[in-house]
């Protein structure tokens, strides 16, 4: 409680995010009233700002990763740690609410072949509107567009953007298995392939994610990443699905599955 809480340090943080400090539910109750009572709220706590408890739960994990910055790695505690809060609840709320935009344009849209020599890699995130379940996979194809490899993944509750991340993750770490020398990357998500193809472009909620990915094509001697429509990837749409519906676990098809 002294971390989170108590601290007057810490006190300061919760009265610059608006809290009173006569206020009894953040700075009088006990552990486990604390945590109930703040991240069940639903009250917004500044006008046009999220609900209360995401800002509340986004505020403890800030200051848990500065507390452990200053104990560990010597750094000095930010005086507008406050700030920092509010901008990783505006990311995340970014991230989950992010839609693509809408355009009316007719032109024929089919999967086309990589180059001479390259691996083609399909990949594409699902998310179950009714289960909420997320799922991910992806489809490599040669330049004849022979199927090569396949793969689908049981994510759980996630976003969207995130089911993309982790299906893209997945096909580099094949990628880097099987030590594919050329491997163009095609997804129906643009935003996610502007955050790959932008090295300088961060973001604190999907970093870690982003920085696997990144890590992970380094390693693969030729690789690019490029969005295409979302008629141009049926094939691999199907197989996340498939991941979404699966019970659990990462499943690799050297064939195409009947299903799709």
């Amino acid at each position: 409680m002294h971390i989170l809480r108590n601290c007057e340090v810490i006190k300061q943080v919760w009265r610059n995010l608006g809290i009173n400090s006569d206020d009894n539910t953040l700075f009088a109750a006990d552990l486990l009233s604390w945590f109930t009572v703040n991240a069940k709220a639903n009250a917004g706590n500044y006008r046009g700002q999220p609900h209360w408890s995401t800002i509340f739960l986004f505020a403890v994990w800030s200051i848990w990763l500065k507390r452990n910055a200053v104990v560990f790695h010597n750094k000095p505690f930010p005086i507008d740690l406050h700030f920092e809060a509010l901008q990783r609840v505006k990311e995340f709320y970014c991230a989950a609410n992010w839609k693509a935009p809408t355009q009316s344009v007719h032109k024929p849209i089919r999967w086309e072949k990589p180059p001479m020599g390259w691996i083609k890699l399909n990949t594409d995130g699902s998310l179950s509107g009714d289960l909420g379940l997320a799922g991910g996979g992806g489809v490599f194809r040669n330049e004849e567009g022979e199927w090569i490899l396949g793969y689908s993944r049981h994510i759980g509750i996630t976003s969207g953007f995130m089911a993309e991340l982790w299906a893209i993750q997945d096909g580099l770490l094949l990628c880097v298995e099987r030590n594919f020398q050329a491997v163009e990357i095609e997804m129906d998500a643009k935003v996610v392939c502007d955050v790959l193809c932008t090295p300088t472009q961060s973001n604190l909620i999907i970093s870690p994610i982003v920085d696997d990915c990144r890590q992970l094509a380094s390693r693969v001697p030729q690789i690019r990443f490029k969005y295409c429509f979302r008629e141009a990837n049926r094939c691999v749409d199907g197989l996340a699905r498939m991941g979404g519906q699966q019970a659990a676990g990462f499943s690799v098809y050297d064939c195409p599955p009947a299903e799709i």
